[in-house]
């Protein structure tokens, strides 16, 4: 195989060699029924001839190396996202975005017990007799902001029945009235989690309390009420 090689090499280097050639180790035949050439025709091949041969083998020798070599594709190494990139920001902006929006439909929707309903049926009858829906409703979400204030009790039954908070309660109106039709649409206002209390805790009769005027913050004035909450709130 390498006489074969040497004889590609000497064709390049435009020697021609018919069927034999042989290195300066040794003989190769390649034909057996060629002669074998004498020590003159051997000595032909010069010195120059030779280094040429020998630049070419290491020349291709070096080719074959290169050629035979595995290629090496360059590639961009991954990207390793940490935790704060901005790949990850849409997905946890659309996760809180989805909380936010799951939070804003339990706002939105109050839901009552029969019982808190009926109370606050009752209460606002007592106390917004003859008002339209929003006079009667704005006395339903007195009572719920008290619920949700922790300076009061955290119950429908709680706020309504705590001792000197709402008149008719102790002077006995509450147990006589009967809810009437408008009631009950304000009701409905309330569970659709229509709210324009502006967080009302209080409100009296008239505007004719001092108290009210004077530890509380006023807020506004819908039909025959004035509605009021904490200072600093």
């Amino acid at each position: 195989m390498k006489g074969i090689k040497v004889v590609a090499l000497l064709a390049k280097a435009g020697i021609v060699v018919a069927s034999t050639a042989w290195l300066t180790a040794g003989v190769i035949q390649l034909g057996a029924t060629e002669e074998r050439p004498s020590i003159a025709e051997t000595a032909e091949i010069t010195t120059a001839e030779t280094a040429s041969i020998t630049e070419m083998i290491n020349e291709e020798t070096f080719s074959l190396e290169v050629s035979s070599a595995p290629e090496t594709i360059w590639e961009e190494p991954d990207k390793v996202a940490d935790e704060d990139t901005v790949v990850e920001e849409p997905v946890q902006e659309a996760a809180e975005e989805e909380v936010a929006e799951e939070e804003a439909i339990q706002d939105f929707e109050v839901h009552l017990s029969e019982e808190d309903e009926w109370i606050i049926l009752k209460i606002a009858m007592a106390e917004a007799e003859g008002e339209d829906p929003e006079g009667y409703a704005l006395v339903m979400r007195v009572v719920l902001n008290r619920v949700a204030d922790p300076m009061f009790p955290d119950t429908v039954s709680g706020v309504v029945f705590q001792k000197d908070q709402f008149s008719p309660v102790w002077n006995g109106r509450y147990d006589r009235v009967v809810p009437d039709a408008v009631c009950y649409t304000a009701l409905d206002l309330i569970r659709s989690g229509w709210d324009d209390s502006q967080g009302a805790t209080y409100f009296e009769a008239g505007g004719k309390s001092e108290w009210h005027k004077t530890h509380l913050k006023f807020l506004f004035v819908h039909g025959g009420h004035h509605f009021y909450k904490e200072k600093g709130e």
